[in-house]
């Protein structure tokens, strides 16, 4: 592993702080949690190794497309959230990926996720500790 690699493993398993902020591209106020109600979230990207994590559905490695979502969307770490199995749409600098949500980031700010080495690759080139990126729920 480059050191380059190992700052990146190292700050995302630090939970690297996202920008937390929240965008609407839609007029409705709805206050629903429905995946598909059209939200669009900004936040941060950070990768990390995947392994059974809150949602406890399985062993998942670098390679699978899965994510951590933000301790603040996720809800109670202790118990499996209703996002659990969701997918999420995230776009950055070099493309987009969608990634299933099995676990939850506890450092992470709200609009931020943490995804396997896999999905990171698909959404960025950019070698920072903190890349932006803009989300949605989508269908899996």
């Amino acid at each position: 592993m480059s050191s380059e690699e190992t700052k990146k493993e190292t700050n995302s398993k630090k939970g690297t702080k996202g920008t937390g902020e929240k965008s609407n591209s839609s007029s409705s106020s709805s206050s629903s949690s429905s995946s598909s109600n059209g939200e669009e979230f900004d936040g941060a990207l950070t990768y990390y190794t995947p392994e059974n994590g809150a949602c406890e559905n399985g062993n998942y490695s670098e390679s699978d497309m899965v994510a951590a979502l933000n301790k603040e969307q996720y809800g109670d770490t202790s118990s499996v959230s209703e996002y659990c199995g969701k997918c999420a749409k995230v776009t950055g600098d070099k493309g987009t990926a969608v990634v299933k949500i099995i676990d939850a980031c506890e450092t992470c700010d709200y609009g931020a996720l943490d995804v396997s080495k896999a999905a990171y690759d698909k959404i960025t080139s950019d070698n920072a500790d903190v890349i932006k990126i803009t989300w949605t729920w989508t269908d899996c």
